[in-house]
């Protein structure tokens, strides 16, 4: 109830009003009050002064000139007093002929007024000579009562004690006091004016609370209102709702008003900022995302921050902890030293760099660190491959150049003499030779098919009558090794192709499904028309491919277990296993016309290698 702005405003009202009327309330009774004291104390000190003349007219009462003056002719002008003497003994006078007002015993006083005063005339002793109630105190001594002593001692005093207000005036006969006359009048009529006059002023104080209040409220809503709905889009702010805080109105024009259109001015500002911002970060990320390498961020105490999608593919990330060891052993090294660190890991199989950099600003600790990472996997194997590749061209070449070195060192020697060991190894020689030429062109083929360098002249080719050409040019090698080619055709096979490479593709195919098919095998070509383009498939009864070995048959010279090829090849010489680039420049060929070639092996059953190539 107390945290409302609303209520603190009433309430501050209300206790304003509230200590305002107590304070001027307070401050006006006691006014009031010492006021009616005053004025009493006066009228009974002026009816002291008219019986004091009365009763004993030779006696002075303890006053100025003036103001016994001022006293009788206040009290002559009221009309509500008067006093009465009997003297019993005729024979005495009322003046005063010595110092001893004895003789008053003799008197009877009867005082008559609309107010409750009461009249006691004292001697010196204090012993009370005439009493205006009946005679109830006469012949007592009253010394011990407030004032009389001291108005015995010469001193007229006033005393308001015990609802009652008592006025003791001495008289003097010459130098000396005689007596004193009492004068005292009960509080009753002061203090109800002061109880009405403090009942009207708490009827003023709670028509005051209740304006005060109404004022408060109107005044409160005034500027709650505006603040309670300022507070509502500060809501709205904090939960991002942007649209609903520059809906804010604030219609005054005192600071309050200026408060809201600065709060909307901000609104737009921080939305538009915070706008670019998300705008920003949206395309950091969409730029972190495609990066073809991974990056990750971690905190100072190694757990994942972010990592793009490669980073998913390379590592295992359990609850924001990174699984892999050698991982997060580099990165809590970059983090304790504050330097960068490089390193190559092999990551899920695959050969991966990766750098880290801390992220630290002067000499302060790491608050984390940004690791990248970057698969080197395919260079790896591209440098294994070219290694393999010098390796291999190295022993293609080596074999025949030793071959034709040997038999031209055995000629030197006197061999060309014989016609018969010249003319064979002048043969050999010639075969080993255009076996380099033909290595030669096939590392052409597939240089230039590397650097799209491959010129193609296209033409509309009927693939079925290419292929019964190409059984054709391998009929004698065929016929050797007691293996029959069959060309299939099951629709038109007409396709606009570069005819020079494709016989080549069908060449490299057909000579591997002879060469590996057994003694009254079938090689069958199929040529089958399909919706998008033409299918061409070289089947063989070999003895099929293992399946460890099929992903590798495309590579460049890989060969298949050779001691099983050579009890399919009859036990022939190296040049008949060929130099692994066959199916490598056919793969080559077939994707220069944007077609595809796959291959699929059964051991025991054969193989079947097909290519596909788009229609014209």
């Amino acid at each position: 109830m107390f945290h409302s702005l609303r209520t603190k405003l009433i309430l501050s009202h209300l206790l304003v009003v509230v200590v305002g009327m107590t304070l001027s309330g307070a401050l006006l009774l006691g006014l009031v009050e010492q006021y009616l004291l005053d004025a009493l104390a006066e009228s009974l000190t002026a009816q002291a002064y008219v019986v004091a003349r009365a009763l004993v007219p030779d006696a002075v009462p303890a006053a100025s000139a003036a103001n016994v003056s001022q006293a009788t002719n206040a009290t002559q002008q009221a009309t509500n007093l008067y006093v009465q003497q009997t003297y019993t003994r005729k024979t005495q006078s009322p003046a005063v002929q010595n110092s001893n007002l004895a003789y008053l015993g003799e008197v009877t006083v009867r005082l008559s007024s609309d107010l409750p005063t009461r009249v006691r005339v004292l001697d010196a002793q204090g012993l009370v000579l005439v009493d205006s109630e009946m005679g109830a105190d006469e012949g007592q001594s009253r010394v011990w009562e407030p004032g009389i002593a001291e108005a015995l001692a010469g001193h007229q005093t006033v005393q308001a004690a015990d609802g009652v207000m008592r006025v003791v005036v001495p008289l003097f006969h010459g130098d000396q006091v005689a007596g004193a006359i009492c004068v005292s009048q009960p509080l009753d009529d002061v203090l109800a004016v002061l109880g009405d006059l403090r009942r009207l002023l708490l009827l003023a104080t709670a028509i005051g609370v209740v304006g005060a209040g109404l004022a408060g409220l109107v005044l409160a809503r005034a500027m709650s209102n505006p603040l309670r709905e300022l507070a509502t889009a500060a809501a709205h702010l904090a939960r991002g709702e942007f649209d609903r805080t520059l809906r804010v109105r604030v219609r005054s024009r005192d600071e309050i008003g200026q408060l809201g259109d600065s709060f909307r001015r901000m609104s737009a500002q921080l939305q538009r900022t915070l706008d670019d911002l998300a705008r920003q970060s949206e395309e950091r990320r969409a730029i972190l995302t495609t990066l073809a390498d991974g990056v990750l961020a971690v905190d100072a105490g190694g757990r994942l921050l972010f990592a793009n999608p490669v980073v998913a593919d390379l590592l295992h990330v359990d609850e924001g902890i990174i699984a892999d060891e050698d991982v997060r052993a580099l990165l809590a090294r970059a983090l304790n030293t504050g330097q960068s660190q490089r390193q190559e890991l092999s990551i899920t199989g695959r050969a991966v760099e990766v750098l880290v950099t801390p992220l630290a600003e002067g000499d302060s600790a790491p608050a984390g660190a940004v690791a990248v990472l970057h698969d080197v996997t395919g260079f790896r194997e591209l440098e294994d491959l070219k290694t393999r590749f010098v390796s291999d061209v190295s022993h293609e070449l080596r074999t025949p150049l030793t071959s034709i070195k040997g038999m031209a060192e055995t000629l030197r020697a006197g061999a060309v003499d014989d016609a018969r060991v010249r003319d064979r190894f002048l043969g050999t020689i010639e075969a080993e030779a255009d076996r380099l030429t033909a290595l030669v062109n096939d590392l052409l083929v597939l240089s230039r098919a590397d650097s799209h360098m491959l010129e193609l002249r296209l033409d509309d080719v009927d693939l079925a009558a290419l292929a019964r050409e190409s059984a054709e040019r391998l009929a004698p090698q065929a016929a050797s090794r007691g293996v029959r080619v069959e060309v299939a055709a099951t629709g038109p096979a007409v396709a606009r192709v570069d005819p020079y490479r494709i016989q080549q593709v069908l060449v490299n195919l057909l000579d591997n499904a002879i060469k590996y098919s057994p003694a009254g095998g079938v090689v069958t070509v199929t040529v089958a028309p399909e919706e998008a383009g033409l299918c061409v498939s070289v089947r063989d009864e070999g003895p099929g491919i293992p399946p460890a070995a099929q992903p590798h048959v495309f590579q460049r010279f890989y060969r298949a277990d050779e001691a099983r090829s050579r009890r399919f090849t009859g036990g022939a010489a190296h040049a008949s296993t060929g130099s692994g680039l066959g199916l490598s420049i056919a793969q080559a060929l077939v994707h220069a016309h944007g077609g595809r070639i796959w291959l699929e092996s059964a051991e025991s059953v054969g193989t079947t290698v097909s290519f596909f190539l788009p229609g014209s």
